[in-house]
């Protein structure tokens, strides 16, 4: 991005930008909204779809690194993995007293950080989830919510960030 390039706008978005992720091309992205609606448009071809419709207004986002999965976190305390080939949707979290905030993918893949306010206990959780054992590990510290996540380039590290102004 440069001093001399024009802003590029592009209509028709359904309801309001909640997160926005490129895929691997970095021409294709992927837009969540307000109405639960997951969009697909291309900068250079100016153009936005609608890719999927969801029950969960899906507030932040994560590609794989592969490219070929979406996690999705919602604030009614779902994490959602959605297959990008065939469109369907798992969820691996489903936590109806707490909001999930923030999600990321760790550099190779493997596991899956998220960020949780916990309602209940009025506290912020950082949980991450092992696909090769389906396991999902907690860790606190955070007196609320974990607004977000993210992991070091070599994925050895995971930083947490709170609305407690905690690192």
């Amino acid at each position: 991005i440069d001093s001399e390039t024009k802003p590029k706008i592009i209509n028709g978005l359904s309801g309001s930008a909640n997160d926005i992720e490129f895929l691997k091309n970095g021409d294709t992205f992927i837009v969540s909204t307000s109405n639960g609606k997951l969009m697909v448009g291309d900068h250079r071809q100016l153009f936005l779809k609608e890719l999927l419709s969801t029950k969960h207004e899906i507030k932040a986002l994560s590609i794989h690194p592969d490219g070929r999965v979406l996690a999705g976190a919602t604030w009614s305390g779902q994490v959602l993995l959605i297959n990008l080939s065939d469109l369907s949707i798992t969820t691996i979290a489903d936590d109806k007293n707490s909001r999930i905030l923030s999600v990321k993918f760790s550099p190779d893949g493997r596991t899956l950080a998220y960020g949780v306010d916990d309602l209940v206990n009025k506290r912020g959780l950082v949980k991450l989830y092992d696909f090769s054992t389906r396991e999902t590990r907690q860790f606190s510290g955070h007196r609320a919510a974990v607004t977000d996540v993210e992991f070091s380039p070599d994925g050895k590290l995971l930083a947490s960030a709170g609305s407690d102004m905690r690192l």
